[in-house]
């Protein structure tokens, strides 16, 4: 230990490298591996938390990250701002821990910002350190400019955004963003010029932080010009033209050029900002209050929000994942403690690394990558812990269910062993449901549990079908299937398994229009009435459901589910069953 942090302490002290970037990794990569091979969950704990420590686990992090010719090439192309950046403790940890750079391309990563701390000094520290980081890591990957493809400067940009905010042009929130959030500022696809403009035709009543995403409306929904041209055309329904923001106002455009838009827009004045992928609809989100994110353009709600092309999020593609980075980057000090952590757990011995990374998930509960990392080193541990570690996920990802279910469907196999029994897996989808139940008060958006419950009922009805997956699927997610594929018994099991899981939900006090059954119930059914496999289980699951609605006095949820089963009916093309239906919901 003391060989390490002497080792360590000279190449912070020394004011020229007293060794090459290569032999600096060599010598760390065999100092730190042997000292935290050597100790136990508790000295690794205080080592990965002392300043001394942390430190180290960062420089060798790194290092590890820029690989054999990434450190050569960086300490030929910038020697001196190399040696700053790895000495630097407060520059080197917000470049480790304010996402991956895109692509994971690290290498180019840490050149950008060294081309940055060489041309202006100051972005060594506050601020401009912050924008630095920003840019270098979301440059990493070239951002193109959506008017004419054409690869925006990264370190112009930096550069705009500094001289913006001395200018006071940007949103005072601006200068409160961490370097993670300025990421999805400094990476918008509008061109210096473009950004410029959205700041001098912004609505003036739409000029403050909570309503300038409202600015994605200024676009016009056409997916036909003046001249009769379809928007599938191209550049042709810009009369060829540049698509830049001032062109998009003028002419309009679809869900693309809208939430496009409505993402510059916020970015113009500092507003952290990104275009999302939904269903057949591109929607965007954007941060309307401090570590708030809200989506604009919306249609399809969080669940079924995913990453966009060119736009890199931590953990994964789902677009949740923003609110639970923003969220965990709250409290900076306890994720870059996890951060460490996570690295001391890459070195230690492998029968202590899920000890070391129970800490860091509950040094900071919501890094997912803290999580993922545990669930790998828990590979070869008996089931007690994985339902130990289980019950702590939950308890972590209260608000966040989809990240809970997807730790609880990777913990399964672990749990319930190569072959469980049917009553096996119904049980332990009972208690993940039940979880899911008691989430659902502290939930802010019912769209991620409604999702959460989805992703369990998929994973429980394609182990039922395993034979017709894609059928089971289509039951639980509303959606017409292409082949006659499942039998009826097999179907009446799935329809009895929604059955269920709504039953659980159908309790709970939340707003009418946004009760997780309400949304569930709507999918299933369609689902369910739309094979004719288990199109008669589906009517009578409703018939039940209506009537124990009616005798629980719940007339207004009663007569909602009849509507329902009015609507599927119809598409089903069944007119016997349309006029049952409709009788049906005449009496109520």
């Amino acid at each position: 230990m003391l060989r390490f942090a002497i080792i360590f302490a000279l190449l912070i002290t020394r004011p020229t490298f007293a060794a090459t970037l290569e032999e600096s990794w060599s010598e760390s990569a065999k100092s730190i591996s042997e000292t935290l091979k050597t100790k136990n969950v508790s000295a690794i704990e205080k080592f990965a938390l002392t300043q001394e420590g942390s430190l180290a686990l960062l420089q060798w992090k790194f290092l590890s990250l820029l690989g054999a010719d990434g450190r050569k090439s960086l300490e030929e192309a910038q020697p001196t701002e190399a040696k700053w950046l790895f000495t630097d403790r407060t520059a080197l940890e917000l470049f480790l821990t304010s996402g991956n750079a895109a692509e994971n391309r690290w290498p180019d990563a840490a050149r950008i910002f060294c081309q940055i701390i060489a041309k202006d000094p100051a972005a060594k520290s506050a601020l401009p350190l912050r924008i630095a980081v920003a840019t270098a890591l979301v440059f990493a990957e070239p951002v193109k400019a959506l008017a004419d493809g054409v690869a925006i400067e990264p370190i112009a940009r930096y550069e705009s955004f500094r001289k913006w905010n001395d200018e006071g042009v940007l949103f005072p929130s601006f200068r409160d963003l961490n370097a993670w959030q300025m990421r999805y500022v400094v990476g918008s696809w509008a061109t210096d010029e473009e950004l410029a403009w959205a700041r001098a035709n912004i609505k003036p009543e739409l000029k403050v932080r909570e309503k300038i995403g409202e600015g994605a409306y200024m676009v016009e929904y056409r997916d036909v010009n003046s001249k009769g041209v379809s928007v599938q055309r191209g550049r042709e329904y810009y009369d060829g033209r540049p698509m830049t923001m001032a062109v998009m106002d003028e002419v309009g455009g679809v869900c693309g050029a809208i939430s496009r838009f409505g993402s510059a827009m916020c970015q113009a004045f500092g507003v952290p900002a990104m275009p999302v992928g939904q269903p057949g609809h591109c929607a965007f989100i954007w941060e309307s209050a401090p570590h708030t994110w809200s989506i604009g353009n919306n249609i399809s709600g969080w669940a079924q929000s995913h990453c966009h092309d060119g736009i890199s999020i931590p953990w994964g593609r789902a677009s949740w994942f923003v609110r639970m980075m923003s969220d965990a980057q709250q409290d900076r000090t306890a994720f870059v403690d996890a951060e460490c952590l996570r690295i001391a757990a890459e070195l230690a011995k492998s029968d202590v690394r899920d000890d070391v990374l129970e800490i860091a998930c509950k040094r900071s509960p919501l890094d997912f990558a803290a999580w993922q990392d545990r669930w790998t080193a828990l590979a070869d541990a008996r089931p007690a812990k994985w339902r130990t570690a289980i019950k702590q996920s939950a308890e972590a990802f209260a608000s966040e269910p989809i990240a809970f279910v997807q730790l609880s469907i990777a913990a399964a196999p672990k749990i319930l062993g190569a072959k469980p029994t049917a009553a096996e897996n119904e049980k332990y989808f009972g208690q993940m449901t039940d979880e899911l139940v008691a989430m659902a008060p502290k939930c802010s958006e019912s769209s991620l549990m409604t999702g959460a419950l989805m992703v369990m009922l998929v994973r429980e009805s394609e182990r039922i079908a395993p034979n017709a997956k894609n059928a089971a699927r289509n039951i639980i997610e509303g959606e017409k299937s292409e082949k006659l594929e499942i039998d009826a018994q097999t179907a009446q099991k799935i329809v009895k398994l929604c059955d269920q899981a709504c039953l659980k939900f159908e309790a709970l006090n939340e707003t009418p229009e946004e009760k997780v059954w309400r949304s569930s119930f709507r999918r299933m059914l369609r689902g369910a009435m739309l094979q004719p496999s288990s199109r008669d289980a589906g009517v009578k699951w409703a018939r039940e459901t209506i009537d124990r609605l009616e005798k629980s006095k719940r007339g207004n949820d009663a007569r909602w589910l009849a509507d329902r089963l009015v609507e599927n009916a119809k598409e089903t093309g069944d007119a016997e069953m349309q006029a049952d239906a409709t009788k049906l919901r005449q009496s109520l």
